[in-house]
């Protein structure tokens, strides 16, 4: 029935602030061609300023692509709101993690990172967590382990392009902090990749695939 209403929900978030993040690394020579390098990072948890405008109407016309009824059709408002975050409503949490890498005469490298995020411990607005009286979503704490090798056949042979390419494999593993009823939308995925390094400089064209499974 073109006659018919159609009821939608509109709502624009706006979020502006300022956060810090804090690394650290250290560098730790075994001999002339065996190294190792450690590396630390730290995010404090914080608030963030923003704001809210959620709209409520129903009209003869709603455009699904803009997200907005049309103009030229009237619109009966059934509800809005305009508020501010303020008082920790919004956060991002702490999160820290570390890494080390063993790298053998700038030929072969082999790195390992773990990261923690603490999403348990974080405020967030109730329309963002609350769907229905059938589902829920809910935060979890966040993790995220990743592992990496690179191999260069030899990078002093500026004669042999070939030897100079930067051969990669890696893989990871992220708990996602997001649960929908209960059920987490994980990820694990692999990587293969070549580093292309240009003839003049350091500089490098890097091309990488990605295989990974996200959720169930």
């Amino acid at each position: 029935d073109e006659q018919a209403l159609s009821y939608g929900i509109i709502r624009d978030t706006h979020i502006s602030d300022i956060s810090f993040d804090f690394g650290a690394q250290y560098l730790y020579n075994l001999n002339q061609k065996h190294r190792l390098t450690f590396g630390a990072v730290f995010s404090p948890k914080a608030a963030l300023n923003g704001d809210l405008k959620e709209l409520k109407a129903r009209g003869i016309s709603f455009d699904e692509s803009s997200g907005s009824f049309n103009q030229q059709y009237a619109i009966d408002t059934i509800y809005y709101k305009n508020e501010d975050f303020n008082d920790n409503q919004l956060q991002i949490p702490l999160s820290y993690g570390a890494g080390v890498a063993y790298q053998y005469d700038n030929r072969i490298m082999l790195t390992a990172d773990v990261q923690l995020s603490q999403w348990t411990k974080v405020n967030m607005p109730g329309y963002a967590l609350s769907t229905d009286a059938n589902s829920r979503v809910s935060l979890e704490n966040s993790s995220r382990i990743t592992f990496g090798a690179e191999y260069t056949p030899d990078d002093r042979i500026s004669t042999n392009y070939l030897s100079r390419l930067k051969y990669r494999l890696g893989a990871y593993q992220f708990r996602d902090y997001i649960s929908y009823n209960g059920k987490k939308t994980d990820e694990t995925a692999f990587s293969v990749g070549i580093g292309f390094p240009m003839k003049r400089d350091k500089s490098s064209v890097n091309l990488s695939f990605v295989w990974g499974k996200q959720g169930s």
